[in-house]
Order: structure tokens, then sequence, then C-alpha cells
């Protein structure tokens, strides 16, 4: 089965909000397992981690004509979106995901010489709202869990109706920042914003003592 769809842009940086969709339709390959859950108007993962909107269903191609699509549908993510109607001024429209009782699916990292290295370690915790309205997969997010801290990179994001694992959820607490996946590594980031006039002004000199290199993550080698 082949599928045209569109990828979607976050409206606030974060899975758990809305989404906008963008014009450029590609042609993606359904792995056979998803093939009778498949319908257009949902949100599927690609294999690559890429989330897209289903517009229509390809029928008739040969799997010779499928095979030669290499963009593979591999997860869909909600079946039933809520398309809201286009506002004046808008070009495209909204889906509005569910922000309560997000469950966050995250990879433990470990530091080793001031980089990030990914672990196979998986963990599943729950934010409040300060946390979960600003964070999304691809992030890093630091908290602390029976007095020792932990860097967790978020690879997944599900509602409870859609969460089958037999795991543990934790509901950890969290540093006052986290690391925001940028275009190039990540950004420290608070969940809080503070006013300008509350801000504490840092002298120059500080500044630069105070810079960073920004994290790296690798894959251990184990």
């Amino acid at each position: 089965m082949l599928v045209e769809a569109v990828h979607v842009q976050l409206a606030h940086g974060r899975i758990n909000d809305s989404v906008y969709l963008k014009n450029k339709i590609f042609t993606f390959r359904v792995a056979k397992k998803l093939e009778e859950k498949i319908q257009k108007g949902i949100l599927v993962y690609s294999k690559d981690g890429q989330l897209v909107y289903v517009k229509n269903i390809i029928s008739g191609r040969s799997e010779k004509e499928e095979n030669e699509y290499t963009a593979i549908i591999s997860k869909v993510f909600n079946e039933k979106p809520g398309v809201l109607p286009m506002r004046k001024g808008e070009e495209v429209p909204k889906i509005r995901f569910i922000k309560k009782n997000t469950i966050f699916e995250g990879l433990f990292l470990e530091l080793k010489d001031k980089t990030l290295h990914k672990t196979k370690q998986k963990v599943y915790f729950k934010a409040p709202p300060t946390v979960y309205k600003k964070i999304g997969i691809g992030d890093i997010v630091i908290f602390s869990f029976k007095n020792k801290k932990y860097h967790v990179l978020i690879i997944q994001v599900y509602k409870p109706t859609e969460f089958d694992k037999k795991v543990s959820i934790f509901e950890p607490k969290f540093k006052p920042f986290f690391l925001k996946k940028v275009a190039k590594g990540f950004k420290k980031t608070d969940y809080i914003t503070i006013p300008k006039e509350e801000s504490i002004v840092i002298p120059e000199k500080n500044q630069q003592i105070n810079r960073k290199r920004p994290f790296a993550i690798r894959k251990t080698s184990k």
C-alpha cells in the first residue's frame, strides 16, 4: 500500500500541541502490519521518525512498484485527530492533541568527557503542565529520582489511550530547565520565562566565564 502524505510543523515546538500541515505532498510505502489501520486523515510516523498526515491512499500498484518507494510509514500516532477550521489569515488547518496525562518515552543519557551518550535503557514518565507544555520529541530533560540526577532524551510521546506497555511510569522532580533541540545541537531553555524587570544582569566578564560548549549526543559502542 502507498499513501500520499504531508509533513506537519509543530505550532509551538512540542508534539502534544497544535500542528500545521505543510503543502508539499510525498509518497510513502506502508508497512505490512499497518495496512489495515491506515486511512485518510490520520497522523502517522515514518520510519525515520517524521510525523506526517495522510491525505490520500493509493491502490492498484504492484508490489514491485510499491517497493520502489523507500520512505516507509511505520507507526500510527493518532487515528482520530480533530481538524480545526481555518481562521482568517491562516493558510493551513490545525490538528489539536490532548495535553493531559501525556506519557513520555525517553532514553537515559550517560555523561562522559562532557558529552552525553545514548544508552539503550528506556524510561517512561509524566510531567506537570509547566513541563509538558514546553517539551517534545528530540528534547533532553533533566530530572532527579531518589536523589539521583538523570539526563533523558525524549524519543516518543503517547496519549494514555494508546499506551499499552506494561512498564512503570514515573513522575520525577524536574530541574527548572531543559535542553531544547535546535538546528545545531541543543539550547538550554527555562520552563518558566522570567520577566525582564525580574531578570538578573550578569556582568560581561562573568558571561565569558559561564559560557559552555553545547552538548552533543553520541551512541555508545556497547
